[in-house]
């Protein structure tokens, strides 16, 4: 998890620090765990405090794993990705996907989470119905946990894939409640700029 945060920080902060608007970062699942970590000291409750008017203004957190400050992270294992991740495409779709996994190291998720960013940011959450790995009476827990306006739909784990538009209409809604006008979405790890 550290490694995540020390790499994806940086370039939050740069873009912050580029930019004059305010910043939606958007995060799904275990990303969101480490996205709303990459945010401290860059929101702009924390910059207004210190007379700067740019920084991280909400948090999306597409069906996000919200870890509690102190808690402690595990390897997070998928035995049957085709009905756990894809479990709302057909079967040919879904085994489509499934071979183009990647293997992630299970060593670093055992770290201690000493921050969470949805402590000093708003945030906005997608509760997915029928999402296989985390339920959604779980993934509701973590939505009120963090205090976030709560969203629902009816698609699996990856909705992106299985019914992107209402991903991309739950981005578009918590970038049209910001303030400042939006300049970059994180999502899934890769910076997209707006423009």
């Amino acid at each position: 998890m550290k490694n995540d945060v020390a790499f994806n920080s940086p370039a939050v902060a740069r873009l912050v620090e580029q930019q004059e608007q305010y910043f939606l970062l958007v995060a799904h699942f275990a990303d969101a765990f480490l996205g709303s970590r990459v945010d401290e000291g860059l929101s702009v409750k924390e910059r207004k405090e210190r007379g700067d008017q740019r920084g991280v203004e909400k948090l999306s957190l597409l069906l996000g794993r919200c870890g509690r400050r102190g808690f402690k992270g595990n390897a997070i294992y998928c035995a049957n990705p085709a009905n756990l991740l894809f479990n709302d495409l057909p079967s040919t779709s879904a085994s489509s996907w499934v071979a183009k996994l990647q293997c992630q190291p299970s060593s670093g998720w055992d770290d201690v989470v000493d921050y969470v960013g949805w402590k000093n940011v708003p945030s906005a959450y997608l509760i997915c119905e029928q999402d296989a790995v985390l339920h959604p009476e779980m993934q509701k827990q973590m939505a009120e946990r963090a205090g976030s306006e709560i969203e629902k739909c009816n698609a699996g784990h990856y909705r992106m894939i299985g019914r992107p538009e209402w991903m991309v209409e739950a981005v578009e809604m918590a970038a049209g409640e910001c303030a400042g006008g939006v300049r970059m979405v994180r999502f899934c790890g890769l910076m997209i700029d707006q423009d």
